[in-house]
């Protein structure tokens, strides 16, 4: 049998393609601190957003991480609106403000910690779907790089925890 045989054809949807990026994700120093962040959907499909939540913490490098949850710690779950539909191709920017009931106030300096003090992470998960009866997922942890202010750098630990278009549920 040729290759071009066994491939798929071309009307069937490759589900590892189905994902929604954080394409960008940063934070306005302050008390209380800003995070700005860009969901960006890649494919030529809609997407409607059923849950999301997001934080902004504060720990030692190379400490353990965790996903934030609704109901949990400090997660903002309104950053992003229940129902939300993102079209194909489209970009969102979403802000919230890092809750002031933290240990550090929800602060972020301007200038970085030592390597031996704890440092500032940009932590979401977010869930959605293409149609009912499918739920997929994207999430991250990253910590805040400095001068910049970015959000973008993956520690190997962390690794596990950044995940895009990850099918979490499917009737079909």
């Amino acid at each position: 049998m040729r290759e071009a045989d066994r491939a798929a054809p071309s009307n069937v949807l490759d589900r590892s393609k189905l994902r929604i990026v954080v394409s960008r994700a940063s934070v306005i120093p302050g008390a209380p601190a800003v995070a700005i962040f860009v969901l960006h959907n890649p494919c030529d499909c809609d997407f409607e957003l059923v849950s999301s939540a997001f934080e902004i913490k504060r720990t030692l490098i190379g400490a353990r991480h965790s996903l934030p949850k609704a109901g949990w710690g400090y997660a903002v779950t309104d950053a992003v609106k229940h129902g939300t539909l993102l079209p194909a191709g489209s970009e969102l920017w979403a802000t919230f403000e890092a809750d002031t009931r933290t240990t550090f106030h929800g602060t972020v300096p301007a200038t970085a910690p030592s390597e031996l003090e704890p440092h500032y992470y940009f932590s979401g998960r977010l869930l959605y779907r293409r149609f009912r009866g499918e739920l997929i997922e994207t999430s991250l942890c990253r910590r805040l790089r400095y001068p910049e202010l970015e959000c973008s750098i993956i520690e190997r630990d962390d690794a596990v925890l950044n995940k895009e278009g990850d099918v979490v549920f499917s009737a079909a």
